[in-house]
C-alpha cells in the first residue's frame, strides 16, 4: 500500500503511517508471528502469503474473503486456434475443482486433502456467522407476508364487487336528484323540493 496512487490504498497507508505506527511489521513472517502472540492484532496481507505459511499456524484463523488474490493467465497470439479450446478446458477443471486441488497441493504445500489444523481451527458455525439456514424464519415472515396481502387483496376485491351494485344504485340516484333540482332550478319554482 505504501506506493499506491489508488484509492483507497493510498488513504489507508497514510493513515496507518500517521496513526498506528507500533503496528507496522516489516515483513509477512514478522506480521504473522505479531498475529499469534498477540490476540488484538489483526494482520492484513495479500493471500499469496497464506501459502506456506498460514497454513502452518493453527491457532490463527483467516477471517472474509480473500484478499488481493493474484490471478494467472496463459497468453496466446492473436487469432490461435487453441485458444477457445484450451479455455473450455481450463473452465471444465475449474468447475470440477482439480484446478483448486493443484493450488492446495503446489502453492500451500499440502499433499492431502486434510487441512493439517481442522482440529484446532474454528469453522464458520463455532464463530458465530449466520449461514443459510439462519434465514429460514425470515423467508418464512416473508412468504407469510405475502400470503396474508393476497387474503386481504381477495377480501378487499370481494367486497368491492358485493359493494358495487349498490354503488351504482346510490350514483344513479345522486345523478337523478341532482337533474330534477337542476330543473326545478331551471323553472323557478322554489317550493318544490323533494
Amino acid at each position: 500500500m505504501r506506493a499506491s496512487t489508488t484509492e483507497p490504498y493510498a488513504t489507508m497507508w497514510k493513515y496507518t503511517e500517521e496513526q498506528n505506527r507500533t503496528n507496522l511489521v516489516s515483513g509477512n513472517k514478522k506480521g504473522l508471528t505479531k498475529a499469534v502472540q498477540d490476540d488484538k492484532y489483526a494482520f492484513i496481507t495479500s493471500t499469496s502469503v497464506q501459502h506456506g505459511h498460514y497454513e502452518q499456524l493453527c491457532n490463527l484463523q483467516m477471517v472474509g474473503q480473500k484478499f488481493f488474490t493474484y490471478g494467472f493467465g496463459i497468453l496466446f497470439p492473436k487469432g490461435s486456434v487453441y485458444k477457445d479450446e484450451i479455455s473450455w478446458e481450463i473452465l471444465f477443471l475449474r468447475q470440477e475443482g482439480y484446478l483448486e486441488m493443484l493450488e492446495k497441493q503446489w502453492l500451500m504445500g499440502s499433499h492431502n486433502d486434510e487441512d493439517i489444523c481442522s482440529d484446532t481451527r474454528k469453522t464458520v458455525e463455532d464463530m458465530g456467522v449466520l449461514g443459510a439456514e439462519s434465514f429460514v424464519g425470515l423467508f418464512l415472515f416473508l412468504a407469510g407476508g405475502i400470503a396474508v396481502g393476497m387474503v386481504v387483496q381477495l377480501v378487499e376485491v370481494s367486497w368491492y364487487h358485493a359493494r358495487g351494485n349498490k354503488r351504482k344504485h346510490d350514483v344513479v340516484r345522486s345523478v337523478s336528484m341532482r337533474v330534477h333540482l337542476t330543473e326545478i332550478l331551471l323553472s323557478g319554482n322554489e317550493t318544490t323540493w323533494l
